[in-house]
């Protein structure tokens, strides 16, 4: 990112004025809570209401709180009070309410500790700081609108980890970066905490505490791509997120010296505001705690990679490098879609014949060749498959690289073979099952599970998310069948594909050859009788001399 200049540093410079002499917001004497009750929900409302008209720019903004229901709880959001056109701002968050990395760089407290590590973490020992002043902090009306903690996994104990993310390919991330949580508390507490217990209790800076608010922060601060940084901003961390690309968008405008929230394609008065997040579900409850309902971004990582026991390993490897992809890869697989690009690597790491590449065209596009040329690059291929030196004619064609089959695309459904594409298909068809069946309970448990009111709130989560996981599953492996169905045959021996009811076939074909055998019989009789199945009936006989027996 190219550096700001020193008049609009704002978010991004070290110390600007403004930081340096930021307005103290109002002191609102209210109590800290996340009970999620319909009371705490309403309360919440007053308070953001109060803390909007406290700050002049947020109190032109045409957003209003308003109380929703939840999964777990009540929960608070905001409504635009006016229609916006694409790209319209809707709220404008001035820069000296914004707390970034800075602010905690600068307490009296934590600062010098919030300087050597990461922006989250300097944004934790910040709050944790703050909280431990209750109302005498200037941030307290702030504070007081976040929750005091989210249901993260990175919150819950070992049991619930291993138990209710059973299969879900979220577990094994969600443990390790609760242990990297761990550790980072722990080498806090070596070096800092313990060293002097007088200015950093253990009531304030404890395990728990500090893994607490590292989850209010990991939710609810934003990243200002223009800023390059993360900020706890009042009323906009408290948006909820969509992965529709019709969410709003927020980043940090120098000439404004804002943060600013702007519509994406429209907003209507009354619609609830949602901020733009294209993350899956599995990173949306590790990060915020919370599964939405239906996440249009929601995706499954699904791994591929060559086989490097693959006699053309080397020439795929390069191939792959050419259209921008390694030899070990992970795609996104999605419920409402078919996964091409995964498909179509797939089909690439399986081809045997490499005369499937040179058989087909030069793809013009990558290798610049004009069409007259494309008939002589085809010897080429044949030696680039084979490992021999690449002839002059192409060099000629001013191309210092091999072009790439267009056989190979991953932008279309290229077919290359019936037998590579059942051979695709039965692996990824495989893959679904193995997924399937990791999980401790079926897609149908799972269903009457979520229907069941006792649920805690981490059984109610981790059931949303592995229902999340399983519709991709299944609507995968129902495409997969879909595909399957046109092929016909399975493959035999000969490397063919042999129509799979051919036994069957035959059976019936002798079946039904019954009434008719005892005609064929008497024709085999008078043919036989008639000399027509011996070539030398009714020649005359031969004047040379017939050879001597051997005996």
């Amino acid at each position: 990112m190219p550096p700001v200049a020193p008049a609009q540093q704002g978010l991004t410079g070290r110390v600007p004025a403004v930081l340096r002499a930021r307005p103290l917001l109002p002191r609102v004497q209210c109590r800290a809570g996340s009970s999620g009750t319909i009371a705490d929900s309403l309360r919440k409302v007053d308070q953001l209401k109060e803390l909007a008209s406290s700050v002049p720019m947020l109190a032109k903004a045409r957003v209003e709180p308003r109380r929703f229901t939840g999964d777990i709880g009540d929960r608070v959001g905001f409504v635009s009070l006016s229609d916006a056109a694409a790209g319209a701002a809707v709220l404008s968050v001035p820069e000296d309410v914004a707390i970034t990395h800075l602010d905690a760089e600068k307490h009296e407290l934590v600062g010098q500790v919030a300087s050597e590590q990461s922006q989250l973490v300097a944004l934790t020992l910040w709050l944790l700081a703050e909280r431990a002043k209750g109302s005498s902090s200037s941030w307290h009306a702030f504070l007081s609108t976040l929750p005091t903690r989210t249901w993260s996994p990175l919150l819950w104990d070992t049991e619930q980890l291993q138990t209710l993310l059973a299969g879900s390919p979220i577990q094994s991330e969600a443990i390790a970066r609760k242990a990297a949580l761990l550790q980072q508390w722990q080498t806090l507490q070596d070096t800092v905490f313990c060293c002097d217990t007088q200015r950093f209790p253990a009531s304030v800076f404890g395990q728990e505490q500090f893994v607490q608010a590292f989850s209010v922060v990991l939710a609810h601060a934003i990243y200002l791509p223009s800023a390059s940084c993360f900020a706890l901003l009042p009323l906009a961390s408290l948006l909820s997120r969509t992965g529709s690309e019709t969410g709003c968008s927020l980043d940090y405008d120098p000439e404004l010296k804002a943060v600013v929230l702007k519509s994406g394609k429209g907003l209507r008065s009354g619609v609830e505001i949602q901020l733009y997040d294209p993350r899956p579900n599995g990173e949306l409850l590790l990060a915020t705690g919370s599964v939405p309902t239906s996440n249009p971004a929601d995706f499954l990582s699904w791994p591929a990679a060559l086989l490097k026991a693959d006699r053309y390993f080397q020439m795929k490897t390069q191939i792959l490098e050419e259209l921008g992809f390694s030899n070990e890869e992970q795609f996104p697989v999605f419920a409402d879609r078919f996964p091409q690009q995964l498909l179509a690597y797939l089909r690439l790491s399986r081809v045997a014949d490499p005369a499937l590449f040179a058989k087909a065209e030069v793809k013009r596009a990558l290798c610049g060749v004009q069409p007259p040329c494309c008939c002589m690059l085809r010897p080429c291929i044949e030696c680039w498959l084979h490992g021999l030196p690449v002839c002059a004619q192409l060099r000629a064609c001013g191309s210092t690289q091999l072009a790439v089959p267009a056989c190979v695309s991953f932008e279309q459904d290229v077919v290359l073979s019936q037998l590579n594409e059942y051979e695709i298909l039965q692996i990824m068809m495989g893959d679904c099952r193995e997924r399937l069946q990791a999980y401790s309970y079926s897609l149908e448990e799972d269903i009457k599970l979520a229907q069941q009111r006792d649920l805690s709130p981490e059984e109610l989560l981790a059931c949303k998310l592995r229902l999340s996981e399983k519709r991709i599953i299944s609507s995968t492996m129902d495409a997969v069948r879909r595909r399957l169905a046109p092929v016909r045959g399975i493959p035999s021996k000969s490397g063919a594909m042999q129509d799979p009811n051919s036994d069957l076939k035959e059976i019936f074909d002798a079946i039904e050859s019954i009434p008719t055998a005892p005609l064929k019989l008497v024709e085999g009789l008078m043919s036989w009788a008639r000399g027509e199945q011996d070539p030398d009936w009714g020649k005359k006989p031969s004047k040379q001399p017939k050879a001597p027996k051997p005996w």
